[in-house]
């Protein structure tokens, strides 16, 4: 067994979170796809079947590092548009995902079944509805944050081309090839994150220390 990061944006961590639109619940998501972007497929770079993924995702450090542990928050956990400055202390900054380390990690999951090579245009309403979109019986409308329409698929599309664009690279085409993952999600034991916790000082001290050397250093260039 291996195990890999994956990143995730804002709206499909809150999709494997199972966090509600509104009032309104929605299924958790259970299954990702990624581009295919090497010119010779030869074996899916996240693994194979019982093989664990860990989500990186946006994240902020709030408190002093040499004085306490640091408290992770995660920008998932709150609503679009919501004030950071309500709560979060002055100068707070949130982390891109793709600097997120493996300790700081909040969520784990486990392949479910061997990824397999599909085209964009193969999908399912089944599939497109297992990637975390919602439904809402009273307005007859299919979401995900920001994203409505009137079945699982168009609402995917509208998701994909929000996340890749709509350039040539990325954008929905039919005959584009995806890597089609399956996952389930692990809640980690309590010793794990306790663990966790442990090894978090040493790891955003290094990130502190980098961060404060840099600004140091850009002062400095001001003076030459």
């Amino acid at each position: 067994m291996k195990e890999r990061p994956i990143i995730f944006s804002r709206p499909m961590v809150r999709s494997i979170l199972g966090l509600p639109y509104g009032p309104i619940k929605r299924d958790c998501k259970t299954q990702t796809r990624r581009l295919v972007r090497a010119r010779t497929v030869v074996a899916c770079p996240y693994g194979q079947k019982g093989d664990r993924l860990w989500v990186r995702e946006c994240f902020g450090v709030c408190g002093d590092y040499g004085a306490s542990r640091p408290r992770l928050v995660y920008r998932a956990d709150y609503p679009e548009g919501w004030p950071a400055s309500r709560v979060l202390p002055e100068g707070f900054r949130w982390r891109p995902s793709i600097h997120m380390p493996r300790s700081a990690s909040r969520i784990n999951l486990e392949l479910t079944a061997e990824p397999r090579l599909q085209l964009l245009g193969n999908m399912t309403e089944a599939e497109a509805r297992a990637e975390g979109l919602g439904f809402d019986p009273g307005t007859k409308i299919w979401f995900v944050d920001g994203y409505t329409g009137d079945g699982w698929l168009k609402v995917y599309v509208a998701l994909w081309n929000s996340i890749h664009g709509r350039s040539s690279e990325g954008s929905w085409m039919p005959d584009r090839l995806v890597w089609a993952l399956e996952f389930k999600r692990l809640d980690a034991p309590e010793a794990a994150g306790i663990e966790r916790l442990n090894r978090l000082e040493t790891e955003f001290d290094e990130i502190d220390r980098k961060s404060r050397l840099e600004a140091h250093l850009s002062g400095l260039t001001h003076l030459l």
